[in-house]
């Protein structure tokens, strides 16, 4: 298998965004603010005490029914109620996805960002990177949007430059792949995420999948890298056959300036550090 094998033009996402996740994830039809809580708030006991509950997104349909005002009430960034809780926004198709929140979701960004830390440490640029977290981004013409599990990209931009992750990390442990499929496609559609590049983490109970997703010279999505994390009774597998590697033009929208600034390399032991963490935080 090679790495540009998985490459999806960029039109693919067009106004099927979250439209094409149904029916692999649970649908609610929501006529209110307080019913979209109660279902939130019942899943989320749930999610957090059973490891094997098959969602942790739910996707809620906003009914024809429900008044735009309210609508607009319930995805205002300003109404901490709500706003924590919602991940994708679909306004033509009157579609939100919900994300139950998870101490993993949290500490995968975390190794992460150490790990991108310590890298751009040596190169003199520590209080150079913006972070993205909790951060809406608005794109196809303001009609839909995402928030990033972790995002990065530089504090200081040229003029006209948009401020907006340059890479974007979506974190998975239950759904298929169409659901980061659709995260990668909207973080690297220039009409939405317009990122440079997309990292993905799949967790399942034995295994650990770190993929990396760029756009190539043709506009087309293509899979850079992919690294498997496999536990065995004894010790910690990682097949870096494809490794994982940060542009530093990517992070940073400017080529490299001198020979001390140059690309993250993310080691196997970094991997292996990723996956302790992640399988301590879910008790496996």
């Amino acid at each position: 298998m090679t790495t540009d094998e998985d490459c999806d033009e960029l039109e693919y996402l067009g106004r099927s965004f979250l439209e094409d996740l149904l029916p692999s994830i649970k649908t609610y039809t929501l006529c209110s603010e307080s019913q979209f809580l109660n279902i939130i708030n019942s899943q989320a006991t749930r999610f957090n005490t059973i490891l094997d509950i098959p969602h942790e997104f739910l996707l809620f349909r906003i009914s024809e029914d429900t008044d735009i005002h309210t609508f607009n009430t319930i995805i205002n960034p300003e109404n901490p109620n709500i706003s924590t809780y919602i991940s994708s926004i679909n306004l033509s198709g009157r579609l939100l996805l919900s994300k139950i929140p998870s101490v993993p979701h949290g500490s995968v960004g975390g190794v992460l960002h150490d790990i991108i830390l310590s890298s751009i440490l040596p190169m003199g640029l520590n209080n150079t990177l913006k972070t993205y977290v909790g951060s809406r981004i608005w794109g196809g013409g303001g009609k839909r949007a995402k928030e990033p599990d972790y995002g990065w990209g530089p504090k200081r931009r040229a003029p006209g430059q948009p401020d907006r992750p340059t890479i974007a990390l979506e974190v998975a442990y239950s759904e298929a792949d169409k659901k980061l499929q659709s995260d990668v496609r909207f973080w690297l559609s220039p009409r939405d995420g317009n990122a440079n590049a997309c990292l993905t983490v799949r967790i399942q109970k034995s295994n650990i999948r770190v993929e990396q997703w760029h756009r190539d010279d043709r506009g087309r999505i293509c899979r850079k890298g992919v690294v498997w994390i496999t536990k065995t009774t004894d010790r910690l597998v990682v097949d870096n056959n494809y490794p994982i590697q940060i542009s530093f033009e990517d992070l940073f929208n400017r080529r490299a300036d001198c020979p001390r600034e140059s690309d993250i390399e993310v080691s196997p032991e970094d991997l292996r550090e990723l996956a302790r963490t992640v399988w301590d935080d879910y008790r496996v």
